[in-house]
């Protein structure tokens, strides 16, 4: 047995071993890598907002479909796909009940225009034939940017639903490299990034919480201020409202919009007696100032505590997003800066020889999260 083992060894010890880089080249590899990365964000610009889309999503299902795997006690395929299944069901649900709203408003619209437009029934030159004829181009001014409104819309249907079956690859592709990235990172760097994949965690976790509260907050403030005002559909423009002024900065201008359509259409339910476009003029200052002093004093503050930035830094970060004229980078920018942040602050502690997390110790068993998936080995998650 001995002589066996022996053997063994001494075969072992004589595989060849793969021959290691020196320094120069193991630096000219690197500056390769972040060349071809940058590279390869320019090829993904055209496709920037599925991808982003995508990642949202995966990263908003994650935890709801490892929870229904657990739950069903089936694999993490199947509660994937039975999560994706139902949430397919219920958008073709919603886009059917939101199809027929929109049939609907189609015709009251073209009804308010017959009842309204009367050019045609009153002599030339008289106020109420000036009247008609501005309602008409009013009309046609609408019908226009109705036309564009639909177009956006559905760009926007079918980045989400690219971005939904991207999501699902992502987290099958997730699931199955959990762990992963431990055997590529040594021994006396895991601790390290594991603090940083929490910390990324809790960042990504923390900006969707805040968008959540801001978005539930402000939809059930506007739904209140809908009512007592008299706003056509109170609680449709509320959840547009609540959905829409997530955007960072032009949420609310673009909310006013979506309000002054419905209000312009068909008046006020309380003030009748007031003209359309009055109480058009009235609403929109009212929600203009609502939104964004809830956004800069409601909304800044809990994702700067959340995401643990200064104010200042996340109002900067917003207006740098939306510069660049992408929704989705806009939506994203301030998670984005916190986690370039979190990996400037490692990266200088290690420049200037300190511990970049002093004090800081880890759980036992670390909660696993989207980022932390990676590095916490297989057999260290529950």
């Amino acid at each position: 047995m001995s002589e066996i083992s022996g053997e063994t060894t001494k075969s072992t010890l004589a595989l060849p071993q793969e021959p290691l880089w020196e320094r120069p080249s193991r630096y000219l590899a690197a500056g390769f890598l972040i060349v071809a990365l940058v590279g390869l964000s320019l090829l993904l610009k055209p496709v920037f907002s599925m991808v982003a889309a995508g990642f949202v999503f995966a990263f908003l299902f994650y935890k709801p479909v490892s929870w229904l795997a657990t739950r069903l006690k089936v694999r993490y395929l199947v509660g994937g796909v039975i999560f994706y299944i139902v949430a397919i069901i219920l958008a073709i649900l919603i886009l059917i009940v939101g199809f027929t709203f929109f049939q609907q408003q189609i015709v009251e619209f073209q009804a308010a225009q017959a009842d309204i437009s009367v050019s045609e029934q009153v002599p030339e030159g008289s106020s109420l034939a000036s009247l008609g004829e501005s309602f008409d181009q009013a009309a046609q001014s609408f019908g226009s940017a109705l036309s564009s409104l639909v177009s956006n819309l559905l760009n926007a249907l079918g980045i989400i639903i690219a971005g939904l079956f991207l999501s699902f690859l992502l987290l099958l592709n997730l699931h199955s490299a959990q762990g992963s990235l431990s055997a590529w990172i040594p021994d006396k760097y895991r601790r390290e990034f594991l603090h940083i994949s929490l910390k990324m965690d809790q960042v990504w976790v923390g900006y969707m919480v805040a968008q959540v509260i801001y978005g539930v907050l402000i939809g059930i403030g506007s739904w209140v201020e809908f009512t007592l005002l008299g706003v056509p559909f109170p609680a449709v423009n509320a959840i547009l409202t609540g959905i829409v002024s997530l955007i960072p900065t032009i949420g609310g201008i673009l909310s006013d919009l979506i309000v002054a359509f419905s209000t312009l259409l068909f008046g006020s339910t309380v003030f009748t007696e007031m003209a359309n476009w009055q109480f058009t003029l009235i609403v929109m200052l009212i929600n203009g100032v609502i939104t964004q002093v809830a956004y800069n004093f409601v909304a800044l503050p809990i994702v700067s505590k959340l995401v643990k930035l200064p104010i200042s830094v996340v109002f900067v970060g917003v207006l740098l997003g939306v510069a660049t004229g992408n929704l989705f980078l806009a939506f994203l920018m301030v998670p984005i800066i916190s986690t370039l942040t979190i990996f400037g602050g490692y990266i200088l502690s290690k420049i200037l020889g300190r511990q970049p997390f002093p004090g800081v110790e880890l759980p036992d068993k670390p909660e696993v999260g989207f980022f932390s998936q990676l590095i916490i080995p297989k057999e260290k998650q529950g």
